[in-house]
């Protein structure tokens, strides 16, 4: 474990690695003008790292610990977020941890498409969806403390991949009262049932479960929240 608690600069034709396994603390800011490559853990915390150089987070053994309240972005996206070097890679393959002690956003350095890569949401100010993502191989989805609000973007989780952190509640839930949902596919046979869908408001648990017995083919299924009453139901006065 090494903690950089003063401000850091690396040189142009420098290379620092965090190896598999290794951990780097950061105290202060750290400006790159060289290749910064992450193959194992970094806490960013809310420090900012800039600089000419290249930050890449590309390996399966890479973890973000991300405490920024923009997250991690793409150059597109300007200088926002953990990450304002000149070049910045982000990987399908690598594990984002949202730990801010702020609200946050996820920003648009999380993959869209996370193959074996996974998402952990640790912020009690919850951290909210910057884009439509989704997790298609094995890697998961973990709810560990706070509200992942997905507005109105939907979040995907393949058939091969887990939704963990139960048991979940009104403090560790997804908030699904936009258009967003938090959408599951379910395999055409080998169901892990029940699906549990552990979403809700900003200020209630509202939670779905299904159980499959037989399916046709493989699909998705969506959910989200809706404060009124559905607009089948007519004009009764009580509802569910």
């Amino acid at each position: 474990v090494l903690t950089m608690n003063s401000v850091f600069t690396l040189p142009v034709s420098r290379t620092f690695t965090i190896n598999p396994s290794a951990r780097l603390i950061l105290g202060n800011s750290l400006t790159l003008n060289g290749t910064f490559t992450v193959n194992g853990i970094i806490e960013m915390g809310p420090y900012v790292i800039s600089g000419t150089g290249a930050f890449t987070a590309n390996a399966a053994t890479s973890v973000l610990r991300i405490g920024h309240a923009n997250g991690i972005n793409l150059v597109a996206t300007g200088a926002v977020g953990n990450v304002q070097t000149t070049t910045r890679t982000y990987g399908a393959i690598g594990t984002y941890i949202y730990i801010g002690t702020v609200a946050q956003i996820t920003g648009t350095g999380l993959p869209v498409a996370l193959t074996t890569g996974s998402l952990q949401i640790d912020n009690s100010s919850g951290v909210s969806l910057t884009q439509a993502t989704s997790i298609t191989g094995t890697g998961n989805l973990t709810l560990t403390n706070g509200p992942f609000r997905l507005g109105n973007f939907n979040f995907t989780l393949a058939a091969t991949s887990p939704l963990n952190g139960a048991p979940f509640g009104v403090n560790k839930l997804v908030v699904t009262d936009g258009t967003g949902q938090l959408i599951r596919q379910i395999p055409a046979a080998a169901w892990v049932n029940p699906y549990v869908f552990p979403i809700g408001s900003s200020t209630s648990y509202n939670p779905v479960s299904v159980s499959f017995t037989a399916t046709t083919a493989t699909g998705n299924l969506g959910a989200r929240f809706v404060n009124s009453a559905h607009p089948s139901i007519g004009a009764a006065a009580d509802y569910l």
